[in-house]
């Protein structure tokens, strides 16, 4: 809820249900820049909300700004029951794309087949890429989003289709290795990499709010709150993040 505004700003947000990218943000109040905020429809709670902007801004990007995923293409999402993953899942099923999914648990595995997985696969349980190229006869996908790193970059890229596409934006376990800009000619293949602090063109970043404000107003999005505490155990949440025990988002509730 916006309490104040300084010299310059539009009044008219004076006790407006919002959430905002900012920093410093582990407290009861905090600052934010007017073009940083995010009004929340009526029936979006403040969880939903908090566990939206930064990894729907994430999910959006990855998808449409670096990966510019189309309708009859497929993705493989690494992690797909995170928060971001599961966004993921949901917008690149709403372009019309093709969804394989990697996740640690048979539990996970369920959670991202309900929010629209075509295909989900365990870690550790066969070869990744080998069963990526069964599910699509032989040729790969045309795009990997990988937010883990170290332990999947090799089935990452063993994964993709001729002309494919890999966006590094994470390193959960760990950094991956150099890019060997040889072993990319056989397939003609693309590896880039998203971070949602670089600077955004304004216009862009205004669009990506919008279509997630809009998108999750009418439904059509929906945000999975693995886990709710209060702000005081904001060192728990940590620990259980650390520990890979949850999914969706955890958010940490302001008294």
């Amino acid at each position: 809820m916006v309490e104040s505004v300084g010299p310059g700003v539009d009044s008219g947000w004076l006790g407006r249900r919002m959430v905002a990218l900012t920093v410093r943000s582990y407290a009861e109040l905090a600052t934010a820049r007017e073009q940083e905020l995010l009004v929340l429809p009526e029936r979006v709670s403040f969880e939903e909300g908090a566990g939206l902007l930064v990894q729907g801004l994430t999910a959006w990007h990855i998808i449409h700004t670096m990966g510019r995923l189309s309708a009859g293409q497929s993705v493989l999402i690494h992690a797909a029951a995170g928060g971001v993953g599961l966004l993921a899942i949901q917008l690149a099923k709403a372009v019309g794309a093709r969804v394989l999914g990697t996740v640690s648990s048979e539990s996970k595995a369920r959670l991202a087949r309900e929010f629209g997985a075509d295909e989900v696969l365990l870690y550790g349980e066969g070869d990744a890429a080998e069963q990526v190229r069964a599910l699509t006869g032989g040729r790969g996908v045309d795009l990997v989003l990988d937010s883990v790193g170290a332990s999947t970059w090799k089935s990452s890229f063993d994964s993709l289709a001729p002309f494919g596409h890999l966006v590094s934006y994470g390193n959960a376990s760990g950094p991956p290795p150099p890019v060997d800009v040889e072993s990319l000619y056989e397939k003609s293949l693309k590896v880039s990499a998203y971070w949602l602090h670089t600077k955004h063109a304004p216009e862009l970043q205004r669009q990506a709010r919008e279509a997630l404000r809009t998108e999750l107003s009418e439904g059509r999005l929906r945000v999975q709150l693995g886990l709710v505490l209060e702000l005081a155990q904001a060192a728990e949440a940590h620990r259980q993040l650390e520990g890979r025990n949850t999914v969706g988002k955890v958010v940490l509730r302001v008294p």
